[in-house]
């Protein structure tokens, strides 16, 4: 088949990254607008840090850890399985806190694990008569009440959970890094044990590359893997959808921001039955943390993660570091992103931000939106999810 990129490139539009956010805003402009559309990466593999594969013993792994897609807003949910059909899942997150595997967020449940059921009881009472059932309070509102209990209980989040599990993920950026950007500091009021207590939850069947693929399953597509942006930057497009980290797209004019990274160990299971589905994380263990398990009836798979820092050309984004300097950074490359014509940035790169699965889908959905209602406009994407600005 004959090249998209021979042909004239002012009628062709480029996406750059073939994640969600790429993935989405191509399908929409090649099926809606049935408009040419080439997609590049830099990676030989499709679908980011959701991209997995199948071992040969059946298995199917995520390369970045277990993900399970969530929203509570049925059309998200109905867009994605109009590609592929989903499992349902429950994930369920475990923690190993003073020795003791209990499930995270911390709940109502938690608490008679824990401690004694004397001080349990004494806990849940109150929690209860201050707060609406299945709230989720964080660890800043407790400590607003004057109450030696529930300051007790702030305070063992945070001490046992919520700053050793933070520590180790964003390591000498700590002092810096903006609380909401803590994980699990906060209790749920209710017994409910599941991660997400979204509508939708589930898993595509054959896989997230296999559902990106359908995505891309259009004449108007055309896939460029091992591809670099800077290959295409002399090239005249309609428009450009950026999807990688906006700093990337200036040859890092201003400097480079920062991000973490993810490595994965991966290492058989000799008793799949009794690993079945199970996410355990380890805050107070120096050592990795969190560990998947990747199991079908017969065979499975290990995986420990570790948090790692972020190496041009080595590892992959996976967390921006939302402190005070790059933000201020990101913000110049925003503002000097405005003197170019038709260039979008979106996605958990191109903000400059941390969003699920989801969020990434609808904020393609809602740049597609605005697009289509006037295709001639100039408009710079303000994120959706912004957490800089």
């Amino acid at each position: 088949m004959k090249s998209l990129l021979s042909a004239k490139n002012e009628s062709i539009n480029l996406v750059v990254g073939a994640g969600f956010s790429g993935a989405v805003i191509a399908e929409r402009i090649a099926n809606a607008l049935d408009e040419k559309v080439v997609i590049i990466d830099k990676n030989n593999y499709i679908g980011g840090l959701a991209s997995d594969y199948m071992t040969r013993s059946g298995i199917r792994v995520n390369k970045f850890g277990h993900h399970v897609f969530h929203t509570d807003k049925k059309f998200i949910w109905d867009y994605v399985n109009s590609f592929s059909n989903f499992c349902p899942v429950s994930q369920k997150t475990f923690a190993v806190i003073d020795g003791i595997k209990v499930s995270i967020p911390v709940n109502i449940s938690t608490l008679h694990i824990l401690f004694p059921e004397s001080l349990a009881k004494k806990m849940e009472y109150k929690l209860l008569n201050l707060f609406s059932y299945n709230s989720e309070v964080s660890v800043d509102e407790l400590r607003k009440f004057n109450d030696t209990d529930l300051q007790f209980l702030a305070d063992y989040i945070s001490d046992k959970l919520v700053f050793p599990y933070s520590a180790k993920l964003w390591q000498d950026f700590m002092p810096e890094i903006e609380r909401k950007q803590f994980p699990y500091a906060f209790i749920r009021i209710s017994n409910d044990s599941r991660l997400y207590t979204t509508k939708y939850q589930g898993i595509p069947k054959k896989g997230y590359i296999d559902l990106m693929e359908n995505m891309l399953k259009n004449h108007n597509i055309e896939l460029c893997l091992n591809t670099d942006y800077n290959y295409m930057i002399s090239k005249n497009f309609k428009r450009i959808f950026f999807t990688g980290s906006i700093d990337d797209c200036f040859n890092y004019k201003f400097g480079m921001l920062q991000y973490k990274s993810v490595k994965m160990q991966f290492e058989n299971i000799e008793n799949p039955a009794q690993e079945r589905r199970l996410l355990v994380k380890y805050p107070q263990d120096f050592d990795f943390s969190a560990e998947h398990n990747f199991v079908t009836n017969d065979a499975g798979i290990s995986a420990k993660e570790y948090w790692t820092d972020y190496i041009y050309g080595e590892n992959e984004r996976a967390f921006p570091v939302l402190n005070k300097q790059n933000c201020e950074l990101y913000n110049k490359y925003f503002d000097y992103a405005k003197s170019f014509n038709k260039i979008y940035f979106f996605g958990r790169q191109g903000n400059f931000n941390t969003c699920s699965m989801a969020d990434a889908v609808e904020q393609a959905l809602n740049l597609f939106d605005n697009l289509y209602g006037n295709s001639s406009s100039n408009y710079m994407v303000d994120s959706v999810v912004d957490n800089c600005r």
